[in-house]
């Protein structure tokens, strides 16, 4: 497949290879993780976004996004990495989660993202970030009209989700990681432009697209009885996002059998180290059910991660397994979310 792929195809996400956000390694061995090279099939990889980040130029990413895009356009708070960030003259804002045990709010620590790279490793605001989107409107250098001309591009492609409402042509983006969230929506025929962020995962970008809908909505002076109900849809999509943990095994399982049969291995069999070229280096030890039922569970602590994570192997029946994977810097994420 890596004979034929494009780089259009990379950065539409036509690669055919999944998200595999979890493999994201930021330590190898201890150092930081440095990139290698790597169907028209639908399927959304931030990898490819990263690849694309390594070959187009030759340059370091952070050099080329400041010389083409936030130079001219004088987009002063735009950094590239967290070390640059922190020493910026504007504050870094926090991120939070919901404790939902606690029933309070709690502090997610920030991550180093620049081994996303091409896949979203800028820190930025929304004042710097409507520059950008001002320039894509009006078709002016460093940009221009050629950015959202027809192609045969129907739904997603170079990076923007292409679609219609109300005979307008819309372009958005969003993304996040577990300390903020980003929409960005622009609609060249009305020349007007909506940027959103906020400083949780995923609950974050919920609420920014209600509003950045409602404020388009109001652009387009759609009637109340005929507007879209993204509200609804933020409810629901963030229902199915994140299903109660202790549902999981009902929801993926639901004919096992009772009691549940025994594996064929010796699960001891399971302990210690194993290695994924995908994934890297994965060392499993046995620890106690938490439900304190006296079955054991495997875990695998992933320091080394992006996205600092637990694999957490729960025995269901015979050879099949539950696997659980709590973020470990933000416990919010491993719990429901609620939209009031």
């Amino acid at each position: 497949a890596t004979e034929h792929i494009t780089l259009d195809d990379a950065i539409s996400h036509r690669t055919g290879m999944a998200a595999h956000d979890k493999a994201y390694e930021g330590l190898v061995k201890g150092e930081k993780a440095k990139s290698k090279d790597i169907v028209h099939n639908f399927k959304e990889s931030t990898f490819n976004h990263r690849t694309m980040g390594q070959i187009i130029t030759g340059k370091w990413l952070r050099d080329v996004l400041k010389e083409l895009i936030w130079v001219p356009l004088d987009m002063d708070s735009t950094l590239f990495d967290l070390q640059d960030a922190s020493h910026a003259p504007n504050q870094l804002a926090s991120g939070y989660y919901w404790d939902i045990k606690e029933g309070k709010y709690g502090e997610a620590p920030f991550i180093n993202v620049t081994e996303l790279s091409g896949a979203g490793a800028i820190f930025s605001n929304v004042l710097d970030f409507a520059k950008w989107v001002k320039c894509l409107l009006h078709e002016v250098a460093p940009f221009f009209k050629e950015l959202d001309e027809p192609s045969d591009m129907v739904t997603y492609g170079l990076g923007w989700h292409h679609s219609l409402f109300k005979g307008h042509a819309i372009y958005t983006h969003s993304g996040g990681v577990h300390t903020y969230g980003a929409q960005v929506y622009w609609l060249p025929s009305i020349r007007y432009g909506v940027v959103a962020f906020a400083n949780t995962a995923l609950t974050s970008n919920a609420v920014e697209e209600i509003l950045a809908w409602n404020l388009i909505q109001d652009r387009l002076k759609i009637p109340e009885n005929e507007r879209s109900d993204v509200k609804s849809k933020c409810k629901k999509m963030m229902k199915e996002l994140d299903p109660p943990a202790d549902e999981a095994v009902d929801i993926l399982y639901p004919e096992r059998p009772q009691p549940p049969l025994p594996p064929t291995l010796n699960i001891t069999e399971l302990e210690g180290i194993s290695y994924d070229p995908g994934y890297g280096r994965i060392t499993l030890r046995e620890d106690p059910h938490p439900g304190g039922s006296g079955e054991k569970v495997f875990v695998a602590d992933r320091h080394d991660m992006t996205w600092k994570h637990q694999m957490r192997l729960h025995h269901v029946s015979g050879d099949y397994w539950t696997i659980y994977l709590p973020v470990l810097e933000n416990p919010g994420l491993a719990g429901s979310a609620e939209i009031p």
